[in-house]
């Protein structure tokens, strides 16, 4: 916990940042002299896991990374200019912007931080925030102490790196994603762990590249090889790679150059299209004596979503250069290719297809690179002439030495999984549970109830799904409006059940902002309106309702297997058209867990009394507990670097 004892985080109301920061320096500099003097070592902030695309650097100067809005124009991270600056500050008052650029959840919980800091104290918070200059750069600035937990840090929804922000002296880490597309970004950071402090975010330009006659490249990358033709109406080049999972392959990205092109923007007759397609492998010794594509699998027409300057080549065949570019290409689901059991080979090809036909001049081709010996694929790559088989190798400058062709596959998704399943009873033993409140019509608050559940693995409830039915079958239009929440958890006592207790995350749905659909019909089933109304023959359909939650706004699960967590989840149904109300009732499950779920009456949010829901008298199971239907559903991001075969390296000057 960060309190004002400590000298790296004290501010008082009205200091200013220059003080703040000043404050850290004297901090800094009495720490470390102390650490010194009794020879002790700091550890650095930790990567647990970055995407390829992120640099982090940590130790630089904290004035460096703490800008003032506005921007004055002359701001710079590592030589990038500041585009736009999303500070992150806090501010006790609450009337006067208390966290500056950014929004917060606080999961129950409390987030407050100082003049140039907001501060995330439990797991499961996070605070997010958007750009407003679009930009292919962005920057995360965080600072960690001697208790600073896990940060998770998301661009645009998707998880981008997990840092360790623990360091005993107290250290900045700097976070550069770079590689995205030039508009705006939407970037949050997760406290997985407390605590975690963030100073803000920037949108950067690109350093500028520098040019004269030849053109020189400013960060001077040169790669060896050449562009081998894959072009439709000429020849089509293709490699083999290796599967090591099922999981699909999302994003294409690869390396290619433009004939006799010396420029670092795309010619004028660039291709409009890529085609690239998946192939079976026909080993070496089956019909030839080397190994080439066989049977094709998929074909996919796509739009790189990029095609950026990455450096030159060098072609040792002629020793000249070309300009070379990036391409990446994010597959939509329908396009994603699936692969068969591990450890098999398989080709991709990869052509350029233009619209007004196939160019004279500046023609596409594939970067090559020097094949490695250890690389799991057999052999080297080949060409065709249009349209493949017969394949032919790629050899120079003897038959002995192969080349490949430079480019990578990537597994980059949402994996959605159950969290936890409660199904409906559909027999004639179900019964659904009145879960009504109509506005300034009832004298008395309406009905609510809830149920627990286990949460096993940390993670966000992106889906919760209810089952329920009408009282009578009478169903009123328009829907209702679906309060829905999650609680912490009451453990029961000797003298007590167990019961919901303080609202952690909660949500309404009006009508048409969540899924309705019929799920069962031809039931004989009860009907109870807590606590002692019951009635068989009550209903005769069942219907499902699923609430879907945007990650930035759902809820984060932080129990695990070695320390699981209860969680109550809350529903009513509210009406607050008095004239066209409806009774809506939550069904009962075959499942049973823990306690039994409770009923209360209430207008959510309210925090009632809440009551055991048990059987009522004559029904068959009466007297005994009462468990709901519901289902829990969450996503994580399976990123897997597939196979990576990047352009090689040349020590040739530009």
């Amino acid at each position: 916990m960060k309190t004002e004892t400590r000298l790296t985080r004290r501010v008082q109301s009205g200091v200013v940042k220059m003080q703040t920061i000043a404050i850290r320096k004297v901090a800094w500099c009495v720490v470390l002299t102390v650490a010194l003097w009794c020879m002790e070592s700091a550890k650095s902030a930790t990567v647990v896991w970055k995407a390829p695309n992120v640099q982090v650097y940590t130790g630089l100067a904290y004035e460096s990374l703490e800008f003032e809005n506005p921007l004055t124009g002359t701001e710079q991270v590592l030589g990038h200019p500041v585009l736009d600056w999303c500070d992150a500050d806090y501010n006790p008052s609450p009337f006067n912007g208390q966290y500056e650029d950014w929004s917060v959840y606080t999961a129950g919980g409390w987030i407050d931080g100082c003049e140039t800091e907001i501060w995330m104290r439990e797991a499961g918070q996070y605070i997010w925030t958007t750009t407003s200059v679009p930009s292919k750069v962005v920057t995360v600035h965080l600072f960690g102490d001697d208790n600073d937990g896990v940060a998770g840090i998301y661009v645009d929804d998707r998880l981008i790196a997990r840092v360790s922000m623990a360091h005993p002296v107290g250290e900045t880490a700097l976070l550069i994603v770079r590689g995205l597309a030039n508009v705006t970004h939407t970037i949050k950071v997760a406290c997985e762990s407390p605590d975690v402090a963030v100073l803000g975010a920037a949108a950067l330009a690109e350093k500028p590249l520098k040019w004269d006659q030849p053109p020189v490249s400013a960060t001077n990358a040169v790669f060896y090889g050449w562009n081998q033709i894959s072009a439709e109406g000429y020849t089509t080049a293709a490699d083999d790679w290796v599967c090591m999972s099922t999981n699909p392959i999302t994003m294409v990205r690869w390396w290619g150059s433009f004939v006799d092109w010396v420029s670092n923007t795309p010619p004028p007759t660039r291709p409009t299209q890529f085609e690239i397609c998946f192939w079976t492998d026909v080993p070496a010794g089956v019909d030839a004596p080397y190994s080439h594509p066989g049977i094709l699998l998929k074909s996919i027409v796509c739009v790189p979503r990029t095609c950026e300057f990455a450096g030159w080549d060098y072609d040792p065949r002629t020793g000249q250069h070309e300009a070379c570019f990036k391409f990446e290409a994010q597959l939509t689901p329908e396009q994603y290719f699936y692969q068969g059991p591990s450890n098999t080979i398989y080709w991709i090809s990869i052509r350029a297809r233009y619209d007004q036909g196939s160019p004279l001049q500046w023609v596409w081709g594939w970067k090559t690179r020097p094949r490695d010996p250890n690389s799991p694929a057999p052999d080297a790559a080949v060409i065709s002439c249009e349209p493949p088989p017969p394949w032919t190798p790629i050899l120079w400058p003897d038959t002995n030495t192969q080349w490949d062709l430079a480019f990578e596959l990537v597994s980059d998704y949402e994996l959605g999984f159950q969290k936890w399943y409660q199904p409906p009873d559909l027999s004639t033993n179900g019964m659904d549970v009145n879960i009504t409140h109509v506005y300034q019509v009832m004298p008395l608050p309406g009905y609510v109830a809830g149920d627990d559940y286990l949460c096993t693995e940390p993670g966000w409830v992106t889906n919760i799904t209810i089952w329920g039915s009408w009282s009578n079958d009478i169903v009123v239009s328009p829907f209702p409006t679906f309060h829905v929440g999650i609680h912490e958890d009451i453990p029961a006592t000797p003298t007590n059940y167990s019961r919901p207790g303080k609202t952690l995350w909660s949500r309404t749905f009006g009508p048409g902002t969540y899924q309705y659909s019929l799920y069962a019909t031809n039931l004989e089933e009860w009907w109870f309106t807590p606590s002692d109304q019951a009635r068989p023959a009550g209903d005769h359909a069942c219907v499902q309702v699923n609430f879907s939650v945007p990650t930035p706004t759902a809820f984060y699960q932080a129990g695990s297997q070695t320390n699981p967590k209860v969680y109550w989840l809350i529903v009513q149904a509210q009406w607050t058209n008095q004239f066209i109300p409806g009774v809506f009732g939550w069904k009962t499950s075959t499942q049973h867990w823990n306690d039994a779920a409770v009923w209360a009456n209430a207008v959510m949010p309210d925090s009632p009394t809440w009551f055991e829901l048990l059987y009522p008298i004559r029904h068959p199971q009466a007297g005994q507990r009462v468990d709901l239907a519901f289902r829990l559903s969450g996503s994580r991001r399976i990123y897997e670097p597939k196979w990576s075969q990047p352009p090689v390296s040349s020590n040739a000057p530009v």
